[in-house]
């Protein structure tokens, strides 16, 4: 007589996900959402944790092997934390981490304003190690259903390393941000963001700017008929999220204000030089060979934005 046949397959998937290296994402919106896939493709178990999933469930569970009731239950067990929400709550989480991570866990965070960040980082229980981050990647549109695992493939990553955080930490994210196919890239959190004042949060005012100004003079549909492919480029930032942009621009506001003052000299001196015919070149010259590295997705070092600092 044939013996019967036991299912021993269940315990050993369980074996096989323990020894997993896990990771915990709070936050599942594009960024988020992105790194959990990457992270599967790659061999790691992903449990993760969004406030919307209360509400529609269906839009996140397709990114994570677990998608948790709570930010202490998504915790359990993982070696990396991932801070991917909006930044208000990237902050409040700092300041108020949940309960139930593993002590010697390293917490990270995709924030694009660093400074805050870092303050709130010093908050953190003993035992846990902190690591700031930054992906260079994104859409003007965001949500689960926009996570794509090759979003950061190529893209710069900067890298911030909290006073107390042991060479270790930085070494173990900046692993993973490479696992990823990202490029890491280490910066001072003060130097982040006056760097990004100028190459992210001041394109996205100037592009709502130009929105408005258009606006203001003609009809929306009058706009579309008679504009090309320029135009919808230079609008495409408009598109995004203001309440996302919001605290990103007022939590690095000194920085966002230089850059704008900056912008304003350069539009009046713009505005005296096309009085002089020819005048005109040197600014088109210069903006045209940043054009150039930025197409080629050169980001300054910070020993190359230092030594353009005027005195």
């Amino acid at each position: 007589m044939p013996r019967k046949r036991t299912d021993r397959a269940a315990p050993r998937d369980t074996k096989r996900a323990a020894e997993k290296p896990r990771a915990a994402i709070l936050g599942l919106g594009l960024i988020g959402g992105s790194i959990a896939l990457a992270l599967r493709e790659r061999g790691w178990h992903v449990s993760g944790y969004d406030t919307a999933a209360a509400r529609r469930p269906q839009r996140f569970r397709a990114l994570v092997h677990e998608l948790a009731g709570s930010p202490a239950a998504a915790l359990a067990g993982a070696r990396i934390v991932i801070l991917a929400s909006p930044l208000p709550q990237i902050v409040e989480t700092l300041r108020r981490f949940p309960d139930g991570a593993l002590r010697g866990a390293i917490v990270t965070d995709v924030a694009s304003v660093k400074a805050p960040v870092m303050r709130a980082a010093r908050m953190l229980p003993a035992g846990l190690s902190f690591v700031g981050g930054h992906p260079l990647a994104g859409r003007e549109t965001g949500g689960p259903e926009q996570a794509d695992a090759q979003l950061f493939v190529g893209a710069r990553w900067v890298l911030t390393l909290a006073p107390g955080s042991p060479p270790s930490a930085r070494r173990a994210i900046e692993q993973l941000v490479k696992s990823l196919g990202a490029r890491p890239v280490h910066l001072h959190p003060s130097e982040h963001d006056r760097v990004l004042a100028l190459t992210s949060h001041l394109p996205q005012i100037v592009s709502w700017l130009l929105g408005a100004a258009i606006s203001h003079e003609i009809a929306p549909r009058e706009a579309a008929q008679l504009s090309g492919s320029g135009l919808q480029s230079m609008l495409r930032l408009a598109r995004s999220s203001p309440g996302l942009w919001k605290p990103v621009i007022t939590s690095n506001l000194e920085e966002v204000t230089r850059a704008l003052e900056h912008f304003e000299r350069e539009l009046t001196g713009l505005r005296a030089a096309l009085a002089r015919p020819g005048s005109v070149g040197s600014i088109a010259k210069r903006s045209a060979e940043l054009a150039s590295r930025v197409g080629g997705k050169a980001m300054p070092s910070a020993q190359d934005s230092k030594n353009k600092k005027t005195p």
